[in-house]
């Protein structure tokens, strides 16, 4: 019943709304997730950077807890403002307020945005030490995961001892490795996605279409693009550019 009012009836969503609501689905992971993400919607988020940038304290907020600093942790990570992120982060706990599976993924973010590979391990190193936060929870596993892309060996070892993967955690690593440059690497991690029935999408597809271009596999990208069709996707911009690429492509000789 309380969904139904909130979705329908609540005309005039405000901060104190969303506390209540997530607060109250905190039992139901996907729907707090998916109302926490919904909150994060542009308008709301400027209002809250904005009243940031003029030095608005934090503690004139009208509620003041864990999920008001999540919002601008994660807002903050999500534009850019990584250092930002981290003192609310440092301002949350010396507040005493518990910190959950949000704000480090908001902090985590951050950690990649400034490349402090260092510190992003020693957040990891941190959520291991607490019970009440677990790097198995699915969205926090990803973070941990593109947070360590940057050391492929690590992050290979991390995705292999991941209990739940879903496509995001694949394309994380795939493209790593495309980033690398290691493009044989590529075409095996695609053969175990399909292996383990995960459907790509067109990011997989076009860093597939990209790896068998760098390897001179012409046929290769023929077989990709007919995979694409009669997988009725949809070709986006950067898929679409990758399959112009690779039929651009001169034939490796053997």
């Amino acid at each position: 019943m309380a969904i139904l009012l909130f979705n329908h009836y609540t005309p005039h969503l405000n901060l104190y709304i969303y506390n209540t609501m997530i607060n109250a689905l905190s039992f139901l992971m996907n729907q707090s997730f998916t109302l926490y993400n919904s909150m994060l919607h542009p308008s709301l988020l400027y209002l809250v950077i904005y009243s940031l940038q003029f030095h608005a304290p934090v503690r004139h907020m009208p509620v003041l807890d864990a999920v008001s600093f999540n919002i601008m942790i994660v807002g903050y990570a999500k534009r850019g403002y990584s250092l930002e992120a981290l003192e609310l982060f440092r301002e949350m706990v010396g507040l005493g307020l518990e910190p959950d599976e949000f704000t480090i993924v908001g902090l985590l973010v951050s950690c990649e945005q400034l490349g402090n590979a260092r510190l992003g391990k020693s957040v990891h190193a941190w959520i291991e030490q607490r019970k009440s936060i677990s790097s198995s929870n699915l969205i926090l596993g990803n973070a941990l995961l593109d947070m360590y892309v940057g050391e492929l060996d690590l992050a290979h070892t991390f995705f292999d001892h991941m209990p739940g993967r879903n496509l995001f955690s694949w394309n994380s690593l795939i493209s790593g490795y495309s980033q690398k440059g290691d493009y044989m690497m590529v075409m095996s991690l695609c053969n175990n996605m399909a292996l383990n029935n995960v459907r790509p999408d067109s990011v997989t597809m076009a860093i597939l279409v990209h790896a068998a271009a760098e390897i001179g596999g012409l046929e290769q990208g023929k077989l990709i693009h007919s995979l694409v069709v009669r997988m009725q996707m949809k070709v986006d911009a950067f898929l679409g550019s990758a399959l112009i690429d690779t039929s651009r492509k001169p034939k490796m000789e053997n």
